[in-house]
């Protein structure tokens, strides 16, 4: 324990020593401290707000930087002062809680403090079969690499806060830190928009990024325009906070109020001009980031603006920092915001917000996306709230509870006290409620300071701030962006400065102390190391973070040719099957590259696995013995090898150095089954390569159960493992699986369609699967394909009962639909009363829908009515002008009506 410090430390006013021959090294250890901060907040955002792997490692390797210059300047000086707080406290068992879930521990101890592991990874259970080949999971965490990668980010937010929390000594040293956030707010606002209106849907202009454009909205250097607005909120109440300052200048003193009632001098109009221009300047800079908060269209992001706009003024006007005249000039930018959004996005931006105005969650969650991830995640806690699943593991865990799951990949909450608690359980929402209850403590204390406006205005800034970060962090992941949090760290850390300079001024401070310099020295080593290790944990991802964007790209370019739906000539397929080729093997090529930078990317193994396979079956189909795998394998454990080095000369014998790419493909599967076992994928595909190590039917069957454990709802799961199920003759159990996976969207319903419609008639098909009106004209267009007239009448009077069903509770626009596609499969079977009847019903539901007007004149045209089809091609074609056909069908009825055409003849126009 040290004593009390009695003299602080400025910024404006160092107490350092420059010597004869240079710079002192305390003096220049404080130079890299502030020009780390500065890089911090401008340099850090510009890499995708440190969300890509990139931008984490610069980020990270700032803040170890930072760190050590502190310390190891505070170590120089023999005697720094060190400023103790619960702060600390929280993040030291914050990183404790993290480093836990790595550390390997017993299997009893695994069972006691996360029982649901054992129902999750009953592969690695005492009693499963292949126990002693996978051996026993280990870790609290179900995803490690993902949780070390969190455990190194979240050092860096520890050695961040803790030293700003000790540079930051005086209410100057604020009012810097404010304006470096103010100024970074305006530049990234101005690139923002400047990409936005010149973009050609890169970022900077250059980089193609696979998960975003620039073309849709502002997003300035960020991933996502949520977390760039949210950014600018931030920097919006560090803005408010610079204006009201200027507003405020020369009333702190009772000299400057005296001055008042004399003639200003010319020094003074000289100064009052200058402060004059400088707010002009920071107003017309505030109304260029709110424009670009707002053409970001981001809800969360407006309902954050509108807080730091409500908390900050009402803590203004109560203090008497600002006066009804300044709120009408508020209102001034607020007109100047809403006349440059007139030029361009003031009708999206109006839309956006009517939203809220509904107070309805359909029409604020339309798909129901953020409920379902919600609830996907309480059951999460529910299920292992002990200990959690292991930071950073949320896109891993949640599948295994939504049972209504969507086609998108959620890889965070969509709220971040949830994804905090479903990740680290209890202890992490414990501290995350301690830490915001020091927020708020500091918060308050800070603005309790009345000798001085220009605390009471950062103190207000920062409540606001804090506050709009934690409602926006309800319904987004914004506390997982680093560049966000940064900029909240470092307020929080002014606002326990602020708090404690007030403490001090009353005489109650005794949390500043001294340490020798054995302990600073200590203090250095410590951070050193764990420093250093974050740099490196964080430096292999951001190597292959770019060979992986080059992945993401190919994949989203393979996915846009394979869902071409249009009938193929024979070259047009064969130039497109040769294209998907290269695809492939540029994809093998950048994924080797990812992990070879990066050894312990599951993803990156997983997906190189599927590659050589798809590499291996196309081989396999342009040489002389045309086996595909499942028969490769079938084959295998019908000839009962000795060992595996005997199955590997039988392969060679067989397939040639074509064999080789399964042995890759098995490798990289344990790989990514060692390093994730969530994924449920790797399983299946590992219960068709197993027999490489002599394994049989009861291993298959044990990674099934496998894979279905951890993605009980995937349907891409349960429709492998059904196939699996085919291929082990348990067919009934084939048809299980598959009718839980077809309610399920995604690709795997059209290979469930393509595989039954050549294997079963269509009312087997109707009375197993049950499809509903989603996929039925999906089936109904592969059963005209292959299969017969019985085929077509039974998928009919299935639709017919479903439209009948289903449209007294759909709403129109849905309801629409099945009187649509149930009239176009009467229409091709010839049942032309029918398909008027039901068109005409779908025209009662919606009688301005184009397509059920357009295909019920069809039909009364080839019931030879037309003159009452008439109307709706008129009307049709009113619509759709431009559209010819429309016009000679119109003529042809007019024809037939006047008796200039007989009465047999027949519209093809359509």
């Amino acid at each position: 324990m040290g004593h009390r410090r009695t003299s602080s430390e400025s910024w404006s006013s160092r107490d350092l020593r420059t010597q004869s021959t240079g710079v002192s090294l305390d003096d220049a250890c404080l130079r890299v401290v502030d020009v780390g901060l500065w890089a911090v907040v401008f340099v850090a955002p510009l890499l995708f707000g440190g969300r890509h792997n990139l931008g984490r490692f610069v980020f990270v390797a700032l803040c170890v930087v930072i760190s050590l210059a502190w310390f190891i300047r505070q170590a120089v000086l023999g005697n720094g002062t060190w400023t103790r707080s619960a702060a600390s406290a929280v993040m030291l068992l914050a990183l404790a809680v993290v480093g836990a879930q790595l550390v390997p521990l017993p299997s009893d101890w695994i069972e006691s403090l996360s029982p649901r592991i054992a129902t999750l990874l009953p592969l690695w259970s005492a009693e499963s079969s292949e126990a002693l080949e996978w051996g026993r999971w280990q870790t609290l965490s179900l995803a490690p690499e993902e949780t070390r990668l969190a455990l190194a980010t979240l050092v860096a937010y520890a050695l961040l806060f803790t030293t700003t929390l000790q540079r930051v000594r005086t209410t100057a040293d604020v009012r810097r830190m404010f304006r470096w956030i103010a100024l970074s707010a305006i530049f990234m606002a101005g690139f923002g928009l400047l990409q936005y209106f010149s973009s050609n849907g890169r970022f900077f202009w250059f980089y193609d990024y696979p998960y975003s454009s620039t073309t849709d909205s502002t997003t300035g250097s960020f991933s996502c325009r949520n977390h760039f607005a949210h950014f600018l909120c931030l920097g919006i109440a560090a803005l408010i906070a610079w204006i009201a300052e200027h507003l405020n200048a020369g009333t702190t003193t009772e000299e400057s109020r005296l001055a008042k009632h004399r003639p200003p001098s010319k020094p003074a109009l000289q100064s009052i001009s200058q402060q004059t221009r400088t707010t002009a300047a920071l107003v017309a800079g505030l109304a260029v980031v709110v424009c670009a908060v707002l053409l970001s269209y981001s809800r969360g992001a407006a309902v954050a603006l509108a807080v730091v706009a409500v908390v900050t003024a009402l803590l203004y006007y109560r203090s008497r920092l600002i006066s009804a005249g300044h709120l009408l000039g508020a209102l001034g930018i607020v007109v100047l915001v809403v006349g440059m959004l007139s030029i361009h996005g003031y009708e999206k931006v109006a839309h956006r917000v009517d939203d809220f105005a509904t107070g309805s969650l359909e029409s604020l969650d339309e798909r129901g996306g953020r409920r379902k991830i919600w609830q996907a995640n309480v059951e999460a806690i529910q299920a292992g709230w002990q200990t959690g699943a292991g930071a950073g593991s949320h896109r891993f865990i949640y599948p295994v509870y939504m049972s209504d799951p969507t086609t998108r990949e959620f890889t965070h909450a969509e709220n971040g006290p949830l994804q905090i608690i479903t990740e680290n359980g209890l202890p992490g929402g414990v501290l995350l409620a301690w830490f915001a209850c020091c927020c708020g403590i500091w918060c308050w204390g800070a603005f309790r300071r009345e000798r001085q406006s220009s605390a009471r205005i950062f103190a207000g800034a920062i409540t606001a701030a804090l506050l709009a970060s934690l409602i926006h962090s309800l319904f987004d992941f914004i506390w997982f962006v680093p560049a966000c949090v940064a900029v909240t760290l470092i307020m929080a850390a002014c606002a326990l400065r602020l708090a404690r300079l007030n403490r001090a001024e009353a005489g109650h401070d005794s949390r500043e102390i001294v340490l020798p310099r054995p302990a600073w020295i200590g203090v250095a080593a410590l951070a050193s190391v764990a420093g250093l290790w974050a740099v490196a944990t964080s430096f292999g991802p951001a190597c292959a973070s770019l060979p992986w964007d080059r992945y993401q790209r190919l994949a989203i370019a393979e996915n846009e040719l394979q869902d071409q739906s249009t009938p193929l000539s024979t070259e047009r397929a064969a130039e497109i099957e040769e294209t998907l080729h290269f695809y492939n093997l540029a994809r093998i090529d950048e994924l080797r590259q990812v992990v070879s930078r990066q050894p312990r990317h599951s993803s990156a193994h997983l997906k190189l696995a599927g590659s050589y396979l798809r590499q291996f079956e196309r081989n396999q189909t342009r040489s002389e013995n045309q086996m595909r795998i499942v028969s490769i394998r079938d084959a295998a454990m019908a000839s009962r090898f000795a060992n595996a080095d005997e199955l590997r000369q039988w392969l060679v014998r067989a397939f040639g150095e074509n064999s080789k790419l399964l042995y890759r493909a098995y490798h990289h599967l344990r790989c990514s089954i060692q390093l994730s076992p969530l994924e449920g994928e790797s399983y299946l595909l590992m219960a068709n390569l197993c027999f490489l190590q002599g394994k049989g039917a009861a291993t298959i069957q044990t990674y099934v159960d496998q894979a279905l454990a951890v993605r009980p709802y995937d349907g891409n799961v349960l429709f492998l493992a059904g196939r699996q199920q085919l291929l082990l003759s348990r067919d009934d159990e084939a048809i299980r699986y598959w009718t839980a996976a077809f309610k399920i969207a995604g690709e795997h319903q059209d290979e469930i369609i393509r595989y039954l419609a050549v294997q079963v008639p269509a009312s087997y098909f109707l009375q197993k699967i049950e499809p509903d009106w989603e996929k039925l004209y999906d089936i109904w267009t592969y059963y005209r394909q292959v299969g017969t007239q019985q085929d077509w009448e039974a998928i009919e009077s299935y639709a017919r009962d479903c439209a009948a069903a289903d449209s007294e509770h759909l709403p129109p626009e849905l309801a629409v639909r099945t009187w649509l596609r149930l009239g176009m499969m009467q229409r091709e079977l010839g049942r032309n009363t029918e398909a008027v009847a039901s068109l005409s019903k779908g025209n009662v539901v919606h009688p301005n829908h184009f397509h059920i007007r357009h295909h019920l004149a069809l039909a009364l045209m080839d019931l030879h009515q037309a003159e009452a089809a008439e109307p709706h091609l008129r009307w049709c074609l009113s619509r759709r002008p431009d559209y010819g056909e429309l016009r000679d069908a119109l003529k042809l009825a007019t024809r037939i009506r006047l008796g200039r055409e007989p009465v047999t003849e027949r519209s093809t126009a359509f």
